[in-house]
């Protein structure tokens, strides 16, 4: 995936970062979503940007919601 990420001062230009989004279902209920930055193979920029790896689970609830 691709991202352009922009600071909340307009004195930092955005930022672009390429990742990948990993999805697997733990359970019948439950999902974890994790995503990693990674580095493209043709790349020659100078400025390296990288975002932290980060992630969510989510559990389905009967009602409907997820938590």
């Amino acid at each position: 995936m691709f991202a352009e990420l922009q600071m909340l001062t307009p004195m930092v230009p955005t930022r672009e970062v390429y990742f990948v989004r990993c999805c697997k279902q733990q359970a019948a209920d439950s999902w974890a979503i994790v995503d990693v930055s990674i580095d493209r193979a043709n790349d020659n920029a100078d400025v390296k940007c990288r975002k932290r790896p980060s992630g969510c689970l989510i559990q389905d609830k009967a009602n409907g919601h997820s938590k």
